[in-house]
C-alpha cells in the first residue's frame, strides 16, 4: 500500500493510503485540520500515484462523514451498505472515481 502524510509545521495531520488496485483503504485528516485543503492534497497526490501505477479508477468504501470529502474529488455512490463490525452496525458507501 503506497500512504502519503499530510504535514503542517513538522506534525502529522492527515493521511491516504491507496492499494495497488486502487482502492483508497486508509484516510483521515485531524479534526482541527478539516476544511484547510489536506484532503484535497493528499487526494492529489493518490491520484497522481494511481495514474503513474496505470489505475483508471480510484474507489473506496467511505463512512458517512468521509462521504461529502469523496464527493468534492469527483467520487459518486456506487451503492450504500451497512456492515457488522464487533457486533456494531455501520453504515457506509462503496464509492469510486473513473479516471480521465
Amino acid at each position: 500500500m503506497h500512504v502519503v502524510l499530510a504535514e503542517n509545521r513538522g506534525r502529522i495531520v492527515g493521511f491516504m493510503g491507496m492499494t495497488p488496485d486502487g482502492l483508497i483503504d486508509l484516510a483521515f485528516i485531524l479534526p482541527e485540520a478539516r476544511g484547510k485543503g489536506a484532503f484535497r492534497h493528499l487526494f492529489e497526490i493518490v491520484e497522481t500515484m494511481a495514474r503513474a501505477d496505470g489505475l483508471n479508477r480510484l474507489w473506496t468504501h467511505a463512512s458517512l462523514m468521509a462521504q461529502p470529502a469523496f464527493q468534492a474529488m469527483d467520487f459518486s455512490v456506487v451503492e450504500h451498505q451497512i456492515i457488522e463490525c464487533g457486533g456494531e452496525k455501520l453504515c457506509r458507501a462503496k464509492m469510486e472515481n473513473h479516471l480521465t
